[in-house]
């Protein structure tokens, strides 16, 4: 049952309620996320690690996470407040992992304070990251020295077409195993995943935005055949290069 629910572009602050062994799973999230639960316990599975949240403890999922499947453990009603959102304040990409955190007191009356009647105004978004701020002060980050290695790399991949791995790992200083764990604990996405997704995503800027051909992009992003360009494109978009431009180009 779903009681009140403010939802725009950029946020989507929920307020629910559940029966007993209810559960559900989502592939991937688009927004940040951080749940609040209120009453009963919840097991949470992210990409097959367990976690369990208890009444009046907070979780705390980064945007892009993926594989989460929720199962609410045996108590007669579960209730929680959910708060996505898509802009974090002074914090970078992948800098905190998916993690449990304790309800203080202040926490638990800043989340009450978020409006959750609908109605976008100054007010929710204010009353919501005067939330955050303080929320913020109790996240554990990524190993440091890991995250900068790794965001390195990142940076590498938006500004470049032509790499692999082991240039990659090679780029961060470290072993090409030790590089694959930390882009995947930092990143939630294994490497190989990231450069397919990040380069289906500056296809369709091409495709949306130019009169390139299909061939032409495919040997800008580094493609060796239009058949590999095709199939990594239609993995994300479900539609092949030239449908999805007939569907979208203005």
């Amino acid at each position: 049952m779903q009681d009140a629910i403010f939802n725009n572009s950029t946020f989507d602050f929920c307020d629910r309620k559940f029966k007993s062994d209810n559960s559900h799973s989502v592939s991937q999230i688009g927004r940040y996320l951080i749940l609040y639960l209120t009453q009963g316990s919840l097991k949470i599975s992210v990409d097959q690690k367990v976690y369990e949240l208890k009444e009046k403890e907070f979780f705390f999922l980064p945007k892009g996470t993926k594989k989460i499947r929720y199962h609410f453990l045996a108590s007669p009603i579960h209730a929680s407040i959910s708060l996505g959102f898509r802009y974090f304040p002074d914090a970078t990409p992948y800098e905190f992992p998916v993690q449990i955190i304790k309800a203080s007191s202040i926490l638990s009356d800043l989340i009450e304070e978020v409006p959750l009647d609908g109605v976008a105004s100054c007010s929710t978004t204010w009353k919501f990251y005067r939330f955050l701020y303080e929320f913020k002060k109790h996240l554990i980050p990524h190993n440091k020295k890991n995250y900068f290695k790794i965001e390195k790399a990142v940076e590498y991949m938006y500004s470049n077409d032509t790499y692999d791995v082991p240039y990659l790992a090679k780029l961060c200083g470290m072993s090409e195993t030790r590089f694959y764990v930390a882009f995947q604990e930092i990143t939630n996405s294994t490497p190989i995943n990231f450069k397919q997704r990040l380069l289906a995503y500056k296809a369709e800027i091409l495709l949306r935005t130019t009169d390139l051909s299909i061939e032409q992009i495919a040997a800008k992003l580094g493609f060796k055949s239009i058949r590999h360009f095709r199939a990594i494109f239609k993995k994300w978009y479900k539609d092949p290069p030239s449908q999805f431009r007939n569907k979208n180009k203005g």
